[in-house]
């Protein structure tokens, strides 16, 4: 019995570099919205949108909905803003000859995939686990979990490569070997 392979990447800063896109983008949407944040530092740190919410401070769906659609909007206006980490999507079209890729990203599947193609990354993806595919984000085990199942892997056939510490966390829980990196 030959032996699987899948490597696991986390998609916003680990494969490509979200962070000035999702800040300009949350900072156009909240000003928008006449709502002034004076520190958006915590965008860094891998937060589910759920969890950016709480950090603002809306509990509300109407504020939250009115975010999610202007951020949306001036994201996807702004992908130019995103950036390819070279070592890792260098990795990721060395090691999809032979084996597979699964993207797992606390992100939308609609962002997620709009970011894939924008970067011509998309025929790389075997599986793509996003915020619509579970219930719990990261860094609950979940969307690895999920990835494992889908994928028919083990988790020692996998290796997770992760930016954040709720990713980490995530990988790990799934007992997933798991490569941080620092930016």
């Amino acid at each position: 019995m030959t032996s699987k392979f899948l490597l696991a990447l986390d998609l916003d800063g680990t494969l490509i570099n979200t962070h000035e896109a999702l800040k300009y983008s949350y900072c156009k949407a909240l000003e928008e919205m006449q709502i002034e944040i004076n520190n958006l530092d915590f965008l860094q740190h891998g937060l589910s949108f759920n969890q950016i919410c709480k950090e603002i401070g809306f509990n509300d769906d109407k504020s939250r909905v009115t975010l999610r659609n202007l951020k949306d909007k001036f994201y996807f206006q702004n992908l130019s803003l995103t950036r390819v980490n070279e070592p890792v999507f260098n990795l990721m079209k060395n090691v999809s000859k032979s084996s597979e890729i699964g993207i797992v990203t606390n992100a939308r599947k609609i962002s997620a995939q709009k970011l894939l193609k924008y970067h011509k990354m998309i025929k790389y993806v075997d599986y793509l686990i996003t915020s619509d595919d579970v219930s719990n984000h990261k860094p609950d085990p979940e969307p690895y979990l999920k990835l494992l199942d889908i994928s028919g892997c083990e988790a020692s056939e996998v290796l997770a490569i992760e930016d954040s510490e709720n990713g980490k966390i995530s990988a790990i829980k799934a007992q997933i070997k798991t490569l941080f990196i620092i930016d």
